[in-house]
């Protein structure tokens, strides 16, 4: 069970870092950034999306596995 749960943490982790990517380097070259900045920060953000989702999906696999659901 805790495997599913973190195969969905990878998928949906996957499709929240690219979008929060893609929303931040839009955001930062509205601004007017240097392109190395830009890439940075929006590469740092999309990989803490993408941890954030996959740690909860993990946390979620755990405690339901333990509740017997």
């Amino acid at each position: 069970m805790i495997e599913l749960f973190v195969l969905v943490g990878i998928i949906f982790g996957f499709l929240a870092g690219l979008m929060a990517f893609l929303i931040t380097w839009k955001e930062w070259e509205r601004y007017g950034f240097k392109k190395n900045k830009m890439w940075k920060e929006s590469l740092s953000i999309g990989i803490f999306a993408f941890l954030f989702f996959l740690i909860l999906s993990s946390i979620l696999g755990v405690v339901f596995s333990h509740l017997n659901l």
